[in-house]
């Protein structure tokens, strides 16, 4: 889901609402299998990579 977000990011950058929005629009969320993801789901996952970066 971290990758998804990071490429999703750089190619069209939104906030995670938009972001839940457009994963199932284009071949990235099939591709990722995350074109279901919530936002919740999202901010989940920023909270995963932040305890790991810090």
């Amino acid at each position: 889901m971290v990758l998804g977000m990071v490429v999703e990011r750089i190619l069209q950058p939104a906030s995670n609402l938009a972001t839940t929005r457009l994963l199932p629009t284009t071949s990235l969320g099939p591709l990722l299998e995350i074109e279901d993801a919530s936002e919740n789901e999202l901010y989940g996952a920023m909270d995963w990579l932040l305890e790991r970066t810090v």
